[in-house]
């Protein structure tokens, strides 16, 4: 059976394409083979941090970007940070004026 591309959050699922996070969001992903956008939400008065984690072993990458200009360890949010293999992920605090990966 395929596995279809998905981002589950909530209680709730949708598949494909890009999840925009809120504030204290955890974010589980099921990628299959596909590759899938968790956008941070705007960091400015952001103090919740963000837990994104793939949790299938499909081949798909999660990669979790900034779309404000803030950057993730020092790495432009345009490019992100990215999980390939199954059940790892990224706990994302706001700091400062970016985003820090505090865990994993």
């Amino acid at each position: 059976m395929p596995m279809n591309p998905q981002i589950q959050y909530g209680g709730v699922s949708i598949t494909g394409g890009t999840y925009t996070a809120a504030p204290g969001d955890t974010v589980l992903v099921t990628t299959g083979a596909s590759a899938l956008v968790v956008n941070l939400p705007v960091q400015s008065g952001c103090f919740s941090p963000v837990i994104v984690r793939k949790v299938d072993a499909g081949t798909g990458t999660v990669t979790v970007k900034t779309t404000d200009g803030t950057t993730i360890d020092g790495v432009s949010g345009g490019t992100g940070v990215a999980a390939t293999a199954a059940h790892t992920g990224f706990v994302l605090a706001p700091v400062g004026s970016n985003w820090n990966v505090v865990g994993a």
